[in-house]
Order: structure tokens, then C-alpha cells, then sequence
């Protein structure tokens, strides 16, 4: 039986706090950027649990490409004769 306490969250529960995949988040546990997740072994197979305190202070990039940073424009014109 897993020792789940109340505290602890499961990765579906963390993915829907944080608005990210379930891949994403299974990812993160992975990388170790849920210091206290811990990995239980169950008849279905492991399952991730993370307690909500590893939750303060991450943020989960949105998807796609982040955006390129916009030049800053000097009142030059780009490109032809001036």
C-alpha cells in the first residue's frame, strides 16, 4: 500500500494545480525539481507522490517556442538610404 499522507499530491493533482501535463510534471519528479517527491510502487506500477509545500515558488513555462526579445529601437530606420 502506498504511504500517501494528506499533504502529498499526486501527479495528476499537480498538473492541473500548475496547468501542465501530466508528461510535464512526471518530468519534473524525474529531474528531482520536486525536492521531497518520492517514487511508491504499486500493483498498477509507481506512482509519484509530491507534497504541497514543493509546489511554492515553481512556475511551468507555457507551450511553444517562448517569444524572442524585440530589439530596441533607437529611432533608426533598418535597412535603405536615410
Amino acid at each position: 500500500m502506498a504511504n500517501k499522507t494528506i499533504e502529498d499530491l499526486t501527479v495528476r493533482e499537480v498538473a492541473e494545480k500548475l496547468g501542465a501535463a501530466i508528461p510535464t510534471v512526471t518530468l519534473m519528479c524525474r529531474e528531482g525539481r520536486f525536492p521531497n517527491a518520492h517514487q511508491e510502487a504499486t500493483p498498477r506500477g509507481p506512482v509519484w507522490y509530491i507534497p504541497a509545500s514543493d509546489l511554492e515558488g515553481v512556475e511551468v513555462r507555457g507551450r511553444g517556442r517562448p517569444l524572442k526579445a524585440k530589439p530596441e529601437q533607437n529611432g533608426k530606420k533598418r535597412g535603405g538610404k536615410n
